[in-house]
């Protein structure tokens, strides 16, 4: 798939894509967005709009549509464990009837087998990983110690050690324990939603 789309893709993240595509877990910590796995076309285009502001409409869809491909799996999808930013849900991206549909999408993304979304509440004060997301990408062979994916603005990070991907499986448990209960979570997204 990564081929595909790689007059769009910059080659740090075709890497990526390609661990996502082979993964069987993936943990991800996300303080400003709804990650790419879970957003809805319209927020997905107004991301990017956001964050390439020079590129032209075509590039848009574009990468639009890798995104929503990246949503589509032949087999079993991987199990996804999220824990937003309140932030995330309460910030109103493209307009109400975008934000609204994408917090509907994220309520139905919530009741999949599979997917747990938690929300770290505004409430919880401060946390290990206040100013930048990750994510933990586990693999089908259990001999596999995972990776942990850092992306930046201008690249990206992958962490194979034994004791980095300790450090952010700790992280993201203590973070996963600060964060709302998965009900409690689902009735705030639900609130979220109700609020536009």
């Amino acid at each position: 798939m990564a081929h595909k789309y790689s007059d769009v893709l910059p080659d740090w993240f075709e890497v990526y894509v390609g661990l996502e595509a082979a993964t069987s877990e993936i943990n991800k910590y996300e303080p400003a967005l709804v990650p790419g796995l879970l957003q809805t076309p319209d927020y997905t285009r107004a991301i990017i709009r956001a964050e390439h502001p020079n590129i032209t409409p075509a590039e848009v869809n574009r990468r639009t549509e890798l995104r929503m491909q990246r949503q589509q799996h032949d087999d079993e999808p991987p199990k996804l464990w999220v824990v937003l930013d309140e932030a995330v849900i309460r910030r109103p991206v493209a307009g109400r009837a975008i934000m609204k549909a994408q917090l509907e999408h994220l309520i139905e993304a919530a009741s999949l087998p599979g997917n747990e979304i938690q929300i770290l509440g505004f409430a919880g004060g401060e946390h290990g990983s206040m100013g930048s997301s990750f994510s933990i990408l586990r693999f089908p062979d259990p001999q596999d110690t995972g990776v942990v994916y850092l992306e930046m603005r201008a690249g990206s990070l992958y962490l194979e050690e034994l004791h980095e991907i300790e450090q952010y499986t700790t992280l993201f448990n203590h973070l996963r324990a600060s964060a709302l209960g998965l009900r409690e979570s689902l009735a705030m997204m639900k609130e979220a939603a109700k609020a536009l």
